[in-house]
């Protein structure tokens, strides 16, 4: 299937999700608009987004073969367990990477993934496969405009933690603040000194909020991500096991190995960043030069980190896991010990905590080695 915008447009697409998911980018209705996305997600697709069904899908919009929106939909539901999420999150094909409500939503959280992140055949010449199909031919890692499955997937990860993290509903009270204070002043002149600090308070608490929130996304990402690259090599090895009924595998997992991998994808991504940057710095379009500087950082990007700071905390995650012995796992007692540990956050459980236990404190609220 061809997407109707073609190569270039997908690029484009591609370019704005990665600006709008890595760089927490601000439109000027942002105050208002962002308390309803807040309180109800799913206005945030009204415009701009195209639900992915695991069913026949009737809309008009761009969409993806049915096969491929089950394999998506089961990724992403694979993922918001990884991430932590604890509400289901519905996904949407979308113009920019984004996610749009959390903990007390009044209904379901929902993220938007730009449909050329998911659907890579976006022009006849293209030979990539489509995301999570492991069959087919995955972008290089320097191919900038195009991202494998493990980049895509720290980029929905990213959306995902933030839901998880919650920030969005103290930004969501910065933001009505910042509308009680406007609305005071135009009621009662007078009151300006009360309404100019209300004002100030929530625009800092706003940015403070974001900032601490955007300083910790890629790490917490590339966490979910080696937890997710575990379980699923766990999980697979274990079956295999179980079928053919043996205690030992028949090739040691190396779990340092995984973790690498995951982080060394988040590093791809963000450096991918910094190059799209640069060429757009570079591509002679006007004002350019001023919006983005030499190494490729955004200029009026004030609460994310600079691309080397966000570069520099993934390399130092990646060296505390390379410093840290990881034995190889060889046989099913070792695999099973490995998945209660992910299961468990990387803490053992006490040897009288049986599954009925772990499912019984988590079903009233409480961690189970509390």
């Amino acid at each position: 299937m061809t997407h109707p915008l073609g190569y270039t447009g997908g690029v484009l697409l591609l370019e704005q999700g990665i600006s709008a998911s890595c760089s927490g980018a601000y439109s000027l209705l942002d105050p208002i608009t962002n308390i309803f996305y807040y309180l109800v997600p799913k206005l945030a697709t009204w415009i701009s987004g195209s639900k992915i069904r695991r069913k026949n899908d009737l809309s008009e919009l761009p969409t993806a073969g049915l096969a491929d929106r089950r394999r998506y939909r089961a990724e992403i539901e694979r993922m918001s367990e990884a991430a932590g999420v604890t509400r289901k999150v519905i996904p949407y094909f979308g113009f920019s990477f984004g996610s749009h409500g959390g903990k007390y939503s009044l209904t379901n959280p929902v993220i938007q993934i730009p449909f050329c992140h998911l659907n890579r055949n976006l022009d006849p010449d293209d030979v990539y496969a489509n995301f999570g199909d492991a069959t087919g031919r995955q972008p290089s890692r320097n191919t900038v405009n195009r991202y494998d499955d493990q980049e895509t997937r720290f980029l929905i990860l990213r959306s995902l933690v933030q839901i998880r993290m919650n920030d969005s509903m103290v930004k969501t009270g910065a933001r009505i603040a910042m509308v009680a204070a406007l609305v005071l002043l135009k009621i009662n002149p007078l009151t300006w000194p009360i309404s100019l600090t209300i004002l100030l308070l929530a625009i800092t608490v706003y940015f403070a909020v974001d900032r601490y929130t955007q300083g910790r996304l890629d790490k917490e990402a590339a966490k979910s991500l080696i937890k997710l690259n575990l379980t699923n090599a766990y999980e697979e090895q274990l079956k295999k096991l179980q079928q053919s009924r043996q205690e030992t595998l028949s090739s040691p997992i190396d779990a340092a190995k995984l973790k690498e991998e995951a982080v060394d994808a988040a590093i791809s991504v963000v450096e991918k960043q910094r190059k799209q940057n640069l060429l757009r710095r570079n591509s002679g379009r006007r004002f350019a030069k001023v919006l983005i500087n030499e190494d490729g950082d955004e200029r009026l990007n004030f609460t994310a980190p600079s691309l080397a700071k966000r570069i520099q905390k993934l390399e130092s995650l990646r060296a505390k896991i390379l410093s840290q012995p990881t034995p190889l796992i060889r046989t099913r007692a070792e695999l099973e010990e490995a998945l209660d540990l992910l299961e468990s956050g990387g803490r053992k459980l006490p040897e009288n905590m049986t599954k009925a236990k772990v499912e019984e404190a988590i079903g009233m609220g409480r961690h189970p080695l509390f």
